[in-house]
């Protein structure tokens, strides 16, 4: 059974001023983006599509100087961190360097390896045979000499940092020996000055007045100069008794003449 006959008309739909905006809003919208739409730039395009040329269409001529291009960036890395040994010059900033320099290394031992393989006859001209022949003589015996250098180098900075770790510790010892006497020295410090004060105190309870360090050298005086009256006294009752226990002898006195 059909719900909407042939013959039908469809309900007329009244459109509001809200409908009617979104409508005007969307057809502007349009319009717009169809102004900022720009055409295809083709010229530019095929410029890309020439610079942008696959591996495989390249030639064995291309494809030597292309590694060889690849070569010149690897050397452009090998570069003196200054950066880094001007801020710090620990250990580990040498050893990270150290290690850098290797990685260069082999890569470029990789490389020349690669170039010393590469079979002469797959080289159409004898300028690429004259070329092979430079690679092979002059500058794998550069890499040679750079990475003999490079093992020197390193055995003398272990030596270098063995002895800066030695000189380091020991001065970081004394650092710890003066430190431990210069705590016992503030011990030493408040321990006589708990002395000192608990001898104020001992005197403020006693006496209710503390000593003045004045009338103590003065006391300290006349008690040297008892002690000093007490010897002499002593000393010349001493005489006496022994003269009295030991009467003179004429034989003596004759000798003694």
């Amino acid at each position: 059974m059909a719900l909407v006959l042939d013959n039908h008309d469809a309900p007329v739909v009244h459109d509001s001023e809200e409908t009617l905006q979104l409508a005007q809003e969307s057809r502007d919208k349009m319009k717009q983006m169809n102004k900022e739409i720009k055409p295809e730039n083709y010229t530019k395009i095929n410029h890309l599509s020439g610079v942008f040329v696959p591996q495989k269409a390249l030639s064995l001529e291309e494809l030597y100087f292309s590694n060889n291009s690849k070569m010149a960036n690897v050397s452009k890395s090998f570069l003196i961190p200054n950066e880094d040994l001007s801020d710090d010059t620990t250990p580990s900033v040498a050893r990270k360097f150290i290690n850098e320099v290797k990685r260069t290394i082999l890569t470029l031992q990789r490389v020349v390896k690669q170039r010393m393989t590469i079979e002469t006859h797959n080289w159409a001209s004898s300028a690429h045979q004259e070329l092979h022949k430079i690679v092979r003589k002059e500058f794998f015996p550069i890499v040679n000499q750079v990475d003999a250098r490079l093992q020197n180098f390193e055995i003398q900075f272990l030596k270098e940092a063995a002895k800066f770790v030695g000189d380091f510790k020991s001065l970081a010892k004394e650092a710890d020996d003066s430190l431990a006497k210069h705590k016992a020295m503030e011990l030493d410090n408040e321990r006589l000055l708990k002395a000192v004060v608990s001898q104020d105190v001992m005197n403020i309870v006693q006496k209710e007045y503390v000593v003045d360090p004045s009338d103590l050298q003065t006391e300290l005086e006349r008690a040297k100069e008892r002690f000093e009256n007490c010897i002499i006294k002593n000393e010349t009752e001493y005489a006496k008794l022994w003269k009295l226990d030991n009467p003179p002898n004429n034989t003596l006195n004759q000798t003694w003449l």
